[in-house]
């Protein structure tokens, strides 16, 4: 059985819930659109199993250390983030992972994602929330830089 879950990498874009037909899920990278039969939490869930941690332990770390409480990012590896767009409990929820993108308003509820590759997708919320999102996001990536960072710099064979 293939492993979709392999495909939430650095060059994930975006996850999106697929509702007919055979697929769950509706995977965009930079290399390509990919679909699979496993839902989008389930990918993501296997995805942070991967990196040795729980969906969500992940998501609990961002609340307590950034005091994220209400649609809280979270990051699958050291370097790969994610935001959802409402509440991950729903079922229809969308998934951002760590990549530029402009932001467009296209309607009341209807932000238009351009990534740098020139991919795009619409998402149903408003630009303000998908702007706040993306910056919790930006938040949580760089703190966990920073806190990388301070380790090294305090550890005892630092500089040796």
């Amino acid at each position: 059985m293939r492993d979709d879950s392999l495909l939430l990498d650095f060059r994930t874009l975006a996850l999106k819930p697929v509702f007919s037909g055979e697929y769950l899920s509706k995977i965009i990278t930079t290399h390509g659109t990919y679909y699979s039969k496993t839902s989008p939490i389930e990918l993501l869930k296997e995805a942070c199993l991967r990196h040795y941690s729980s969906m969500e332990g992940r998501k609990e770390a961002a609340k307590k250390l950034l005091n994220y409480y209400k649609k809280p990012p979270f990051l699958i590896s050291d370097d790969v983030g994610v935001f959802p767009t409402i509440s991950s409990e729903k079922p229809e929820c969308i998934f951002i992972f760590s990549h530029f993108f402009e932001a467009e308003k296209v309607g009341k509820k209807q932000t238009k994602i351009t990534f740098n590759n020139k991919t795009y997708i619409t998402v149903p919320v408003s630009h303000y929330t998908v702007m706040r999102q993306k910056s919790k996001l930006h938040t949580l990536l760089s703190h966990c830089q920073q806190s990388k960072r301070n380790y090294k710099a305090g550890s005892p064979n630092f500089g040796m």
